[in-house]
């Protein structure tokens, strides 16, 4: 199903009683909304005073059906690495195979069927991320963290340049860990840095006030089955006759759509935006029986892919970007150069070939998520034609599944910036 398919379902009215129930649920939603002290919660608003919508929906069709393509200038050292990604150090260390292999994936752009890169407007894409009042929110898998990190990765150039600009040895940003699962983050945060100079500026910019600096500019939440609490889940395996497992090693942080209904509470210029996926820990079953049928273990993730979608088509003043997944790359450590086309890929493994399934289910219960305006990111083509950048198999836990750093998590969020559509009357 094509996304413009996708969204003209997804654009589609209701009949009245549609609207009788969606209002019937969003009283019923206001009246359970858990307050907290640690979150900024300054103004309460009505449910109905939605924010409108800064998703620009055609910005990266153009991108989703690309192709990699080499640099005309190859990356060849540190300082013309860093002159891509100031502020960021690199090292032997940072991929799996030395420099010169960092070198040599960073020396790769994904481009656009016109031929053009996604460009990058840090100041930009920061300043739209304060102007919501959750920032940008991720929940998932260890991919989703590795796309936020991705993000903190590129927002780390503005903190860099600006301590030249402001005079001032304060970083811009404050990284915290705010809950540790199985030795793995499972709910961080990035937000500005109070003492440094840039603040005022970029708040003014925003169009927001200092109140702003204590909520994040962007938050991690872990959930590698993406539900939201135990008893959904195990409501969606119920319905498909399997159980879970919950003895497993896996990483949920529960208190997700807690936190982002109370963002949903606070004025701001623009919806918080969510960005959320689900898919390679499905591949090895999660489920007592772990031979139960593939259609069981399908029937179960459109379940829960239906029953978050529905969570999050009653909450006002939210926008979704879910992004679909890629599989692993079997012998990724033979390959130098990305491939030239999807057909060349080996995903056989691991249950990595259920993840175009996984996708599949993803574009097409997008119209579940009406009427919170929404956006596919399609990034399935492009990682499955990355088989040359995963984190090698012994290196740091890499699993030919992971990305290492300037592969293609940054162009995620570079697309992002693209489809936040700047609002007339501020960033100019």
């Amino acid at each position: 199903m094509t996304q413009d398919h996708l969204l003209e379902r997804a654009r589609r009215r209701p009949g009245p009683v549609a609207w009788f129930l969606l209002a019937f649920s969003l009283c019923l939603s206001y009246s359970l909304f858990v307050e907290s002290d640690s979150l900024y919660l300054p103004t309460l608003l009505p449910f109905l005073d939605s924010s409108p919508s800064s998703l620009n929906f055609s910005a990266i069709d153009n991108y989703e059906d690309g192709r990699w393509q080499a640099l005309s200038e190859p990356i060849d050292s540190l300082s013309s690495l860093a002159a891509l990604y100031p502020g960021v150090g690199f090292s032997n260390a940072s991929c799996g195979g030395g420099l010169d292999r960092l070198f040599r994936i960073a020396s790769w752009e994904w481009v656009g069927e016109d031929g053009a890169a996604v460009g990058w407007e840090g100041r930009r894409f920061l300043v739209d991320a304060l102007r919501r009042a959750g920032g940008l929110f991720f929940v998932g898998d260890s991919i989703t963290r590795m796309h936020f990190e991705a993000s903190n990765f590129l927002l780390e150039g503005l903190s860099f340049q600006y301590k030249e600009i402001y005079t001032t040895t304060q970083p811009l940003f404050v990284y915290k860990v705010l809950e540790t699962i199985i030795k793995n983050p499972s709910h961080a945060v990035l937000t500005l840095n109070p003492l440094h100079p840039a603040v005022e500026d970029l708040l003014q910019e925003a169009g927001v006030g200092k109140e702003r600096i204590d909520a994040p500019v962007l938050s991690m939440f872990r959930s590698d089955f993406l539900g939201s609490d135990r008893e959904s889940i195990d409501t969606a395996c119920a319905e498909n006759g399997v159980a879970f497992n919950w003895e497993q090693k896996v990483i949920f942080s529960f208190d997700w759509l807690s936190v982002l209904k109370n963002y949903t509470r606070i004025e701001s210029p623009s919806r918080t935006l969510v960005v959320l996926n689900t898919g390679p820990h499905w591949g090895v079953s999660p489920f007592k029986d772990p031979r139960a049928p593939l259609e069981l273990v399908l029937g179960t993730i459109k379940s829960i892919v239906r029953g978050v979608f529905s969570s999050l088509a009653v909450l006002p003043n939210i926008e979704v970007v879910v992004r679909t997944g890629y599989p692993g790359q079997r012998d990724c450590i033979n390959f130098t150069t990305p491939f030239e086309d999807v057909a060349s890929a080996n995903t056989n493994m691991y249950g990595w070939d259920r993840i175009p399934m996984i996708n599949e289910i993803l574009r097409e219960n997008m119209g579940v998520l009406y009427p919170t305006p929404s956006l596919l990111l399609d990034v399935e083509r492009q990682g499955t034609m990355r088989g040359d950048a995963r984190l090698k198999p012994d290196v740091n836990g890499g699993d030919c599944l992971h990305m290492c750093p300037t592969a293609i998590a940054e162009d995620w969020s570079k697309w992002i910036g693209m489809a936040m559509k700047q609002e007339e009357g501020w960033g100019t």
